[in-house]
């Protein structure tokens, strides 16, 4: 189990749901929570999971795509900066 807290958010991470549904009842008994739903983006990471593959791919691209339009960048030519 991975526990993630950030000011008043919550991010919970078990291997069983029903660890999960343990850690969560116990903090309603203690804490006023609400549940916002699957993880979808935190900290500039947008999540996705493929629960049919048990993966989860993590990316960041509306996190550049919001930097680059501070910026005024969003026209901006892509190049590659792999070395070899």
């Amino acid at each position: 189990m991975i526990v993630i807290i950030n000011v008043d958010d919550l991010i919970i991470l078990a291997s069983h749901v029903s660890i999960l549904k343990w850690l969560k009842s116990r903090l309603e008994d203690e804490f006023e929570m609400s549940h916002l739903g699957g993880l979808h983006y935190c900290f500039g990471v947008e999540f996705e999971r493929d629960r049919a593959n048990h993966t989860i791919t993590m990316s960041q691209s509306k996190y550049m795509e919001e930097v680059l339009k501070h910026f005024n960048m969003e026209e901006c030519k892509p190049i590659g900066t792999c070395l070899m």
